[in-house]
């Protein structure tokens, strides 16, 4: 593969580690990766949300997998706090 050729380019290392690498390993929400269920959330419950900004013609209003990076902080600003003061100690 590109990333085992020493000769690889930048490109090629960047193609591999985007194609390749996620090909071969397991998607993250397959797994639990907490033992604390207390961890774990409903993103569609009302508490994560501020009013919805979108309707998506199959899923309604639920919560999409990139919605906390595509929709307005208004709208996901709940989810972010929490991450950012509680869960994720980034505070």
């Amino acid at each position: 593969t590109q990333m085992d050729n020493p000769d690889a380019t930048i490109n090629d290392i960047y193609m591999a580690l985007a194609k390749y690498v996620p090909a071969v390993s397991s998607a993250v929400g397959g797994v639990p990766t907490f033992d604390d269920a207390d961890r774990y959330n409903n993103l569609n419950s009302l508490v994560y949300r501020n009013g919805w900004g979108r309707y998506h013609s199959v899923y309604g209003t639920s919560w999409l997998h990139s919605d906390i990076k595509d929709m307005a902080y208004f709208y996901v600003v709940p989810l972010f706090d929490e991450i950012v003061e509680e869960k994720g100690g980034l505070k």
